[in-house]
C-alpha cells in the first residue's frame, strides 16, 4: 500500500503495471465532513482520477480497480483540519500480477 504523492510516483507505477501485468486496486478516501453518501461519491471521484491518470499513461482499463471507502476508514481522528487533510487519500495496492 502508497499513498499517491506526486506526477512522478504515478510515471513510475504505470510504467511497473504495463510492464508487469499487475492489477491495482485504488481506494478512495475522505474525511468526515458532509454525509456519508456524499463522501462515498467523493472518494469514488478521487479514484476515478488517478485512474484516469494512470490510463492516460497507458495503463489498460482492465487493470484497474477503483473504488470508495468514504469516511469510514481514517487513518487518523478527524478533530483538526490536518488530519481531516491526511484522511483525503487513494490509498494504492497492487493485488496480482494478472496472467
Amino acid at each position: 500500500r502508497e499513498t499517491f504523492l506526486n506526477d512522478q510516483y504515478l510515471n513510475q507505477l504505470a510504467r511497473r503495471i504495463k510492464r508487469s501485468g499487475e492489477v491495482v486496486r485504488l481506494e478512495g478516501h475522505t474525511d468526515d465532513q458532509g454525509s456519508e453518501k456524499y463522501n462515498r461519491w467523493l472518494g469514488m471521484q478521487r479514484a476515478y482520477q488517478i485512474r484516469s491518470i494512470l490510463i492516460k499513461k497507458g495503463v489498460r482499463r482492465k487493470q484497474i480497480i477503483h473504488e470508495s471507502k468514504g469516511e469510514v476508514a481514517p487513518i487518523v481522528t478527524n478533530n483538526s483540519d490536518e488530519n481531516r487533510h491526511r484522511n483525503r487519500r487513494v490509498e494504492v495496492s497492487i493485488i496480482s500480477n494478472g496472467s
